[in-house]
């Protein structure tokens, strides 16, 4: 197994356990922690940004309708417009500019 799934699921664990916390404290003593919240939210980023890794490596990601094409070539440039569009939509989620 990659690391990057393996890595994936402690940190999913730690959100889990965490959140969990969270909540026996917020209900239980009503004094909620500060940090478990917005850390989770960032982590839960990871996760996503992981599992997308591992998804391409394998080669499991969401195909284009044209993924059927029958010459190399054509199955190329489709692959290469999708994962470029990919790229450019990482881009725009992280905020950076180009």
């Amino acid at each position: 197994m990659p690391a990057c799934t393996t890595l994936a699921g402690i940190v999913l664990l730690f959100i889990t356990f965490s959140i969990s916390v969270d909540v026996f404290l917020r209900y239980v003593f009503g004094k909620p922690t500060i940090w478990i919240t917005e850390v989770s939210t960032y982590l839960f980023l990871y996760v996503i940004y992981l599992g997308t890794a591992y998804a391409l490596q394998e080669d499991m990601h969401i195909k284009s309708p044209f993924a059927g094409l029958p010459r190399q070539k054509t199955q190329y440039i489709v692959d290469l417009i999708t994962s470029i569009m990919a790229i450019l939509f990482t881009v725009v989620l992280s905020g950076r500019p180009l």
